[in-house]
């Protein structure tokens, strides 16, 4: 058992000792880093880097700082209490005739508050109506203040079943 130890020591030197001689002098340079280094007494290090502008650094921090205590202020609610909590009435009780007004009405609340709701097909204004007040008023919404945000809810995200574009994917 030694004596395949120092053989194969005695290898690994020999392969050590030969890979040292036929090493390219230029490679040998350029792992010992020597090769790199470049002597231009023009040469300035804030060239290369860009300057840092210590002010502008501390400004930017301050800019991220204050947007994150914005978003401390923001909080939670649901679609139904962003628009007032409005009195809706139940869409069992809408006679066919008024769906459409009443459907109306609620799409003009929700715009005042930039919330929009999209069907990518044609469905009733009672089930346009039943949609928003059964399913989209329970959602959750940051409750921005002063905000441009808009807000968008689609019905088929809701019902991936309704949506007849998913037949035409299938052809691609």
């Amino acid at each position: 058992m030694e004596k395949k130890e120092s053989v194969s020591k005695e290898t690994a030197e020999k392969i050590n000792k030969d890979d040292e001689s036929d090493e390219d002098p230029d490679l040998s340079e350029l792992m010992d880093g020597s090769s790199l280094m470049v002597e231009d007494e023009d040469f300035e290090e804030d060239e290369v880097l860009g300057e840092i502008d210590e002010e502008d650094e501390e400004k930017e921090v301050l800019k991220h700082l204050k947007d994150y205590g914005k978003t401390k202020e923001i909080k939670i609610v649901s679609v139904f209490e962003k628009i007032g909590s409005p009195k809706c009435p139940d869409v069992n009780n809408i006679k066919p005739d008024e769906a459409k007004e009443e459907y109306d009405k609620l799409i003009a609340m929700l715009d005042e508050h930039n919330i929009i709701v999209h069907f990518k097909n044609d469905y009733s204004a009672k089930e346009k109506y039943r949609f928003v007040t059964e399913e989209v008023f329970k959602q959750d919404i940051e409750d921005f203040k002063k905000s441009k945000v808009h807000i968008n809810f689609i019905y088929e995200d809701f019902h991936p079943e309704m949506d007849e574009d998913d037949d035409d994917e299938d052809f691609y």
